[in-house]
């Protein structure tokens, strides 16, 4: 969703990320991915056409773990995705 500030999401495997719809020029989103399974999940970051990854294309999320994935549209149609 892309009406929400904060999304909560939690997963047993690597999971594709999208948006449901573009988001507004400075709308920021920020994902929280909770690795719920009993090993680590290599997570796929968007990287390719109008997302630009500052964090590589994926993320490992150590079993029992989360995340923090945050997506910024800093121009129409065009975000930077950011791990932690």
């Amino acid at each position: 969703p892309v009406t929400k500030r904060l999304v909560v999401a939690t997963v047993t495997a690597a999971t594709t990320l999208s948006l449901a719809a573009n988001m507004e020029i400075g709308d920021e989103l920020h994902v929280i991915v909770y690795n719920n399974s009993a090993s680590a999940i290599n997570q796929p970051l968007p990287n390719t056409g109008n997302f630009k990854s500052l964090s590589g294309t994926s993320i490992n999320i150590p079993a029992g773990n989360r995340v923090e994935i945050n997506i910024l549209c800093y121009a129409t149609t065009s975000y930077l995705i950011r791990a932690v």
